[in-house]
């Protein structure tokens, strides 16, 4: 039996009879699990909404009222309510769905690093009576017991249990191991990069068989601000590879090959893997970016270019890197002096797969779906509208619109793009 399914049956043994809250990829399995046993769902249109609905249950009932949200922007939207509960004395139970377990910030002093993640317990401590993140499966029924007694008890208020998803779907058959990362900061000045640093950055990039850059939402409003910088960084010729939150300056590279990660391009993904070095600037290189299994980063060089020490240290346990802390100015300014025009261009980097082989893919897709089934495919209707004409473009945080915005999308010829905030 999962954990979720533990936790319904918990809230059931409990009287628990109804519950509040939105749809999400962190808490879909709890809904799941709640409806099974018979615990009615109320689906409302935002979580302060639901926080609201979910303190009013526990004035009017005699059970708490409870509160279900993703994670990430799903429990900030809930604050508002849960300080209501908290001035107001009500009791009131948030149980919150978090990314996976090695994927969470809590102490790590990094301000995001899991998809749509946030330290959400650190946010509520000053407003909850108290706070529980869930890491073993087999504690679920003392958490559940203990929370539902502490907001009662003495002068009522809310409690926030957060439970990362991949402890929602263990088994009793699982065992908990802990992961225990490497505190190694080698390769890391605390002070911006002596010249020779950039020296050498500069000589292995010219001497790169496949180098690509991932610039990140970091460098963003730096580009948009120095049309110079933008100048200069095509002169490079470099093959660019960008992010979510730096999708919009897709139209402004001229050596533009897609967007990275799990909901991003296959060529560019591919471009990413067969890389021999890695010039990141701007980009925390999280598992939006550079996916959950990254073994493939083992045989390559990779520059990792944050103005935040506290990322450059987190990402030195993650993977091997060359942490330089600068800012993109400063970074630039010296970067753009570099002669790349005696580059080699290699048969690698030119036989890379391409942008418009997925466009291509997405094109076809249209006709052959909606001839086998009738309806249209959504890659293929975003790739045919944005290729006609479309030059604006909202893309929304989570599902098919996700998806089919960022990988088929012709975002090199969008105008404004207005994207999710939850991955640099």
């Amino acid at each position: 039996m999962k954990v979720t399914a533990r936790l319904a049956r918990a809230l059931l043994s409990k009287g628990i009879r109804r519950v509040y809250g939105l749809q999400g990829g962190s808490v879909a399995h709890i809904f799941d699990s709640l409806e099974e046993v018979g615990i009615q769902v109320k689906y409302l249109h935002h979580e302060e909404s639901a926080a609201f609905a979910a303190m009013a249950e526990s004035l009017s009932k005699t059970y708490v009222g409870t509160l279900i949200v993703t994670t990430g922007p799903a429990g900030t939207n809930a604050i508002t309510g849960v300080l209501g509960a908290w001035q107001d004395s009500v009791p009131l139970l948030v149980i919150s769905g978090q990314a996976r377990s090695s994927q969470l910030s809590y102490g790590k002093q990094v301000r995001q690093f899991g998809s749509q993640e946030a330290p959400i317990l650190d946010l509520v401590k000053p407003i909850t009576k108290k706070t529980y993140l869930v890491s073993k499966f087999d504690v679920i029924e003392e958490v559940i017991f203990d929370a539902l007694e502490v907001c009662q008890k003495g002068r009522p208020g809310p409690v926030w249990i957060d439970i990362p998803i991949d402890v929602q779907l263990m088994s009793t058959q699982t065992v908990w191991t802990s992961t225990k990362v490497s505190t190694s900061t080698k390769n890391i000045n605390k002070t911006e990069q002596p010249d020779s640093t950039m020296r050498e950055l500069i000589k292995n990039v010219n001497n790169s068989q496949n180098p690509v850059l991932i610039l990140g939402g970091g460098i963003r409003n730096y580009f948009m601000q120095n049309t110079g910088a933008l100048k200069s960084m095509n002169d490079t010729g470099l093959p660019i590879i960008l992010t979510w939150t730096s999708s919009s300056l897709a139209s402004k590279f001229q050596n533009y090959k897609g967007i990275a990660g799990p909901f991003g391009h296959k060529s560019a993904n591919s471009k990413l893997r067969n890389s021999d070095l890695i010039l990141a600037i701007g980009t925390n290189l999280g598992p939006n970016i550079i996916g959950n299994d990254i073994e493939y980063l083992i045989s390559k060089k990779i520059y990792f270019c944050n103005i935040d020490l506290e990322q450059i240290k987190f990402n030195q346990t993650r993977f091997e890197s060359f942490g330089i802390r600068i800012s993109a100015d400063d970074f630039f300014e010296q970067f753009f002096k570099a002669d790349f025009s005696n580059r080699i261009i290699t048969d690698v980097e030119q036989s890379s797969p391409s942008l418009e082989e997925d466009y291509g893919t997405c094109h076809l897709a249209l006709a052959e779906t909606e001839n086998r089934t009738g309806f249209l495919h959504s890659h293929g209707v975003v790739e045919l509208l944005t290729r006609s004409g479309v030059t604006n473009l909202v893309i929304d945080g989570g599902g098919t619109a996700l998806y089919s915005g960022f990988q088929a999308a012709h975002l090199e010829k969008i105008t404004h793009i207005i994207t999710p905030q939850c991955s640099t």
